[in-house]
């Protein structure tokens, strides 16, 4: 009877450690939800050449490790939680991993938002500087368009997944509880950190093509919008067929 005792207990000591995992984890991303990605200096940023070109190395830095960490973090995240039969089925393993991955990537995004502030000291005022070609990866409107994509669009994306995230790791603590996690958080969170990298490198390529591409949407459109209203009795016979 004292083996079968101690083996109740036993069993219920490692149920009791994946509870307190699984709340860890999941308290952990909420917290990550909750990162302060604001600028803290409200002044203009000094962005004088000869002090952005010694700040060279940190945009390297950015685009070719810290932006691919984070990438790779992402993934693993994603291949650990999107799975919630598995999760359920094997929690210790899963939530040991998920663990030990958050403190990796709160230091890679810590590392990120050093980096920005860092370069970008305060606020870019906007200017229509022609002659600017030499600034390359410097350019004021490079750097706002950076500055924006990490404090705005990364950090949207940052926050749905791991939101998504914290709910996933919940479900080992309410199991009967229906998650709503989705493919969306991870393909745009990964969208945004390859609209950084882009920003990084500094080429006017990708902004012209995200214009063109916005412009030739915009146009489709409004040219589906003129033939539709162009024959209304197609449109009254597709309203009654739904």
């Amino acid at each position: 009877m004292s083996g079968l005792e101690d083996m109740d207990e036993r069993e219920a000591l490692a149920a009791d450690q994946i509870l307190h995992q699984a709340a860890f984890a999941a308290n952990t991303f909420e917290r990550f939800g909750q990162l302060d990605f604001a600028s803290r200096c409200d002044l203009v940023a000094d962005l004088s050449i000869d002090r952005l070109r010694s700040k060279k190395f940190l945009l390297i830095e950015l685009r070719s490790g810290l932006l691919p960490q984070l990438r790779q973090h992402i993934i693993s995240l994603k291949q650990a939680l999107w799975h919630p039969n598995s999760v359920l089925s094997n929690p210790t393993c899963i939530l040991k991993f998920v663990i030990e991955t958050q403190p990796k990537l709160e230091m890679t995004l810590d590392r990120i938002l050093w980096i920005i502030s860092d370069i970008i000291r305060g606020r870019i005022e906007t200017r229509n500087q022609t002659n600017d070609q030499h600034f390359k990866e410097f350019k004021p409107y490079v750097l706002r368009g950076l500055d924006s994509s990490i404090r705005n669009g990364l950090r949207s994306a940052l926050n749905f997944f791991f939101d998504v995230c914290r709910q996933l790791a919940k479900q080992v603590v309410f199991p009967g509880i229906k998650q709503t996690y989705t493919e969306t958080s991870v393909d745009k969170l990964l969208e945004s950190i390859e609209c950084v990298v882009r920003w990084s490198k500094g080429s006017e390529l990708h902004y012209i093509y995200d214009q063109w591409k916005l412009g030739v949407q915009s146009f489709d459109y409004t040219l589906h919008t003129l033939l539709v209203g162009c024959q209304p009795q197609k449109r009254i016979l597709q309203r009654t067929r739904l």
